[in-house]
């Protein structure tokens, strides 16, 4: 199973456990200016095989722009995959993220996957002015136009960006606490799943019939670190049996404060 950690985090209560210790370079990984830009460089250098940037903004807590903070990660790397898990593509038109995301392809040499929902929190949704109740429909809409900008690499007679011709676009997966696994499973290349609002027994049966209906990539994401390495390796161990094919793990800390090292965790998954 490949293992991937969600980049600067900020959640209530969370000290941002993850800035704290030494990049490969040495450099102090602490908050400020540099923090996500060091972040990247050790999560890399520790082995972690890919990192995401999730999006939130009226959940009593905010995280910053995904384009915004994989950039500095693309800039700051030269490996790792990058991915948003996930973009809520009704807040968007579907040119601005056709063009932003072929942009991060181009700075990132390629290592784009643009994981994509329909978003779920209301206030989100009024904040950018758009209609909360029709989202799943608007989320058809604009992800057949996505696909189709980022496939010609234009709007219309627009080109995105200057590109070569055979240049791939980035994969599309979609993120679905589980009711949509089917659509991932036919329509995208795959499927991210909710390791923290979904219990073990529902992710399997959401597996399950994802594979049954063709699914190739499966991303269990949100996974949380929490203090105790044992309880994380059983974990890990266990998504690992569903058959997932990827872990994102969230530093933040549990009830204790403390979260458990990211060195730790990465030797935990072979």
């Amino acid at each position: 199973m490949r293992l991937g950690a969600l980049l600067g985090p900020r959640y209530p209560g969370s000290p941002n456990a993850i800035g704290a210790g030494q990049s490969s370079a040495g450099e102090s990984v602490v908050s400020g200016p540099g923090l996500l830009g060091a972040q990247a460089r050790w999560l890399e250098s520790l082995g972690y095989d890919s990192l995401w940037c999730t999006q939130a903004f009226g959940r009593g807590y905010g995280v910053m722009d995904p384009f915004v903070a994989l950039s500095v990660a693309a800039a700051s790397t030269s490996r790792i995959e990058l991915g948003t898990a996930i973009l809520q593509l009704p807040l968007y038109p579907s040119a601005d993220v056709a063009y932003r995301a072929w942009s991060l392809q181009r700075v990132s040499g390629g290592r784009l996957s643009l994981g994509l929902g329909a978003g779920s929190v209301a206030a989100e949704f009024e904040a950018f002015g758009r209609d909360h109740a029709n989202r799943f429909a608007a989320f058809e809409a604009s992800v057949t136009q996505l696909r189709d900008h980022l496939r010609l690499g234009a709007i219309g007679t627009c080109e995105l960006v200057d590109r070569s011709p055979t240049e791939p676009p980035p994969p599309l997966l979609l993120g679905t606490w589980g009711h949509r696994v089917e659509s991932a499973a036919r329509d995208f290349g795959g499927w991210i799943a909710s390791g923290r609002y979904r219990g073990e027994a529902a992710l399997q049966r959401s597996l399950e019939r994802y594979r049954g209906a063709g699914g190739r990539r499966a991303i269990v994401s949100t996974v949380l670190a929490g203090s105790d390495r044992r309880v994380l390796a059983a974990r890990l161990g266990r998504l690992a049996a569903m058959g997932f094919d990827d872990a994102v793990v969230l530093f933040d800390s549990d009830d204790s404060g403390e979260v458990v090292d990211p060195a730790a965790v990465r030797e935990l998954v072979t």
